[in-house]
């Protein structure tokens, strides 16, 4: 039998703190911490919002040649980034000078409008269409819809 492997939550970093205070300073939808978007990678993102579908990344250590900037690290990420967009997360990454309260403000309402833009979506009812196959005009692929 495999030994699975448990990983505990890493403590906030000093940049994740900063961002979470302007985050609950504006008052942001809660967000799941270490989220994993990808089962079978494992990959985590720092924060995400589940709702919205908006995954957020706080990258640290770019001035000191850090993980995120030396080639094997920064390929490792792109991957990351890649596969999460293409699975229909959207990344928002932020380094130090990008957590700013305004920033984070703006990141913020971009939530709370794809919580809406989804809300809407999933709430519309659905009204049936009623089609008139009679054509429009000289092009026969033009139908009249009436909603």
């Amino acid at each position: 039998m495999p030994s699975l492997r448990y990983r505990a939550p890493q403590s906030l970093s000093r940049l994740e703190k900063r961002f979470l205070m302007f985050w609950n300073h504006v008052k942001g939808p809660d967000l799941e911490r270490e989220y994993r978007f990808d089962a079978k990678r494992r990959w985590r993102a720092d924060f995400a919002h589940l709702e919205a579908r908006v995954l957020i990344e706080i990258e640290g250590g770019i001035w000191v040649n850090g993980r995120h900037n030396r080639a094997a690290g920064f390929n490792a990420d792109l991957e990351k980034y890649l596969a999460a967009g293409l699975a229909g997360w959207p990344v928002f990454r932020f380094g130090p000078d990008q957590i700013t309260l305004e920033n984070v403000e703006r990141m913020a309402e971009h939530v709370r409008d794809e919580m809406r833009r989804f809300s809407t979506e999933s709430t519309l009812a659905k009204k049936p269409q009623i089609v008139d196959y009679e054509s429009l005009g000289d092009n026969p692929a033009v139908k009249k819809v009436e909603s």
